[in-house]
């Protein structure tokens, strides 16, 4: 029996030990993990700051109810109750130009009811402007968004824009149809008991992380923190040696390696990974107040029209603000950015648009790829032309965008093609 090794203890990395110790029956001890970092989570991480007070996540991230992977995980993991969020599948907004406020509310069902009632859809299209959307079924692999949605359409503006930034962190007028078409198919069109909006319930660390690191600390998981993968070395089409900076790791023919690494880093350590590497940024601004926030919100978000916000988050006496698809932004200073961004949220909390409250500005530059047609041929299989070499990322191709499910997913197809090792490569891709 080999060794299994996971090199990169982000979501993806975490999620492929889960996966291999609960539904595989692998041993912690027969499990290696390494990282980097002096702590796991990759770019889904928390901190304390010390100008704020308080621990905060380095961007936000929304979670829906039909995420089956994020749920499974946060079961095993013991972490069910560390998301939060209504037992309704709604989501308010607000235009900042004319302050027009509405919520979009998915009924239970399947069945697109929601669409003939005017208080639970866009405001101002009917019932034909939002059965626009089933031509997005149609998608392919070489279409973006905004070929489907007409832009006089009212919802181009007040529903596919923010949906566009917030989940394939493009524009329509570049995003992949298909991506968002498939995140469609698993969560508002199977109806609202699969579209609640969650999020975490104190931090992404709490939630995600720390819980899956003390999982497998208590399976006995094989933990190395600060090892910096330099190269693989490669003997009879099988990775042979893992150099870390400082040492060696010898491979026996029976050892298995899951390369759960960002883009950029595993593809210079796999030449195989051909990706194009060009990025889509996000901006995340969070704002102490002193008091505990209080909204009438029916949800602890709202997505924000026509301003430089887009979305804001809620979680004690934090307001945390979302713009995706942020390149234009990282140019602006973050004092240049808090201004404008608390000049338009100040309302929502009925406070003062100055002096800005004590902000932290974080620019994540290379936050996902570009998420366009033309990156789909490109995203590589778990599975690889090596005999015991496996992929794990939110950027491989598990058929979903970079969200968290697409983390979590992807460490689960790269656990799953381990397993089934004796089916021969790159024939078919394995799903989760």
């Amino acid at each position: 029996m080999g060794q299994y090794h996971i090199i990169g203890a982000g979501l993806a990395g975490l999620a492929s030990a889960v996966k291999s110790i609960s539904d595989y029956g692998i041993k912690g001890s027969d499990i290696h993990l390494y990282e980097a970092a002096p702590q796991a989570g990759g770019r889904c991480r928390s901190f304390e700051d010390a100008k704020l007070g308080c621990e905060i996540d380095n961007g936000n991230h929304l979670m829906l109810s039909g995420n089956y992977c994020v749920m499974e995980y946060l079961e095993v993991i013991g972490a069910s109750d560390e998301i939060m969020g209504p037992s309704r599948a709604v989501f308010p907004f607000l235009d900042l130009a004319d302050g027009k406020r509405w919520d979009i509310e998915f009924n239970p069902s399947a069945l697109p009811f929601w669409i003939f009632n005017k208080k639970a859809r866009v405001p101002d299209a009917g019932v034909r402007d939002h059965l626009a959307l089933l031509k997005l079924m149609r998608a392919g692999d070489r279409q973006t968004l905004d070929q489907f949605i007409a832009r006089d359409n009212p919802l181009y503006e007040r529903l596919i824009d923010p949906l566009s930034v917030a989940v394939v962190n493009m524009t329509p007028e570049t995003a992949s149809a298909k991506l968002m078409k498939n995140v469609l198919l698993e969560t508002a069109l199977k109806g609202g008991t699969a579209c609640q909006p969650r999020i975490a319930r104190h931090s992404l660390a709490q939630t995600l992380v720390d819980p899956a690191m003390s999982y497998l600390k208590a399976q006995g998981v094989n933990i190395h923190m600060g090892e910096r993968l330099k190269t693989l070395a490669f003997k009879n089409q099988s990775v042979g040696d893992l150099a870390f900076t400082g040492r060696h790791v010898l491979l026996s023919p029976e050892d298995k390696v899951i390369l759960a690494l960002p883009p950029g880093p595993a593809s210079q350590v796999l030449e195989t990974i051909n990706l194009p590497l060009d990025y889509s940024a996000i901006v995340n601004l969070h704002f102490k107040l002193d008091d505990e926030i209080n909204v009438d919100w029916p949800a602890p978000l709202i997505g924000l029209i026509g301003g430089t916000a887009q979305w804001v988050f809620v979680r004690g006496s934090l307001a945390s603000v979302t713009i995706s698809a942020g390149n234009d932004l990282l140019s602006h200073t973050s004092e240049e950015l808090a201004q404008t961004v608390w000049g338009e949220i100040a309302d929502l909390f009925g406070t003062a648009k100055t002096p800005v409250p004590p902000y932290r500005v974080i620019k994540e530059k290379r936050a996902t790829l570009a998420q366009s047609p033309e990156l789909e041929p490109h995203r590589p299989a778990a599975q690889t032309s090596y005999d015991n070499l496996y992929l794990a990322g939110d950027w491989t191709d598990t058929g979903l965008p970079a969200t968290i499910e697409g983390a979590i997913r992807s460490g689960y197809i790269a656990a799953k093609a381990m397993q089934n090792s004796k089916a021969k490569r790159p024939k078919e891709k394995v799903r989760a």
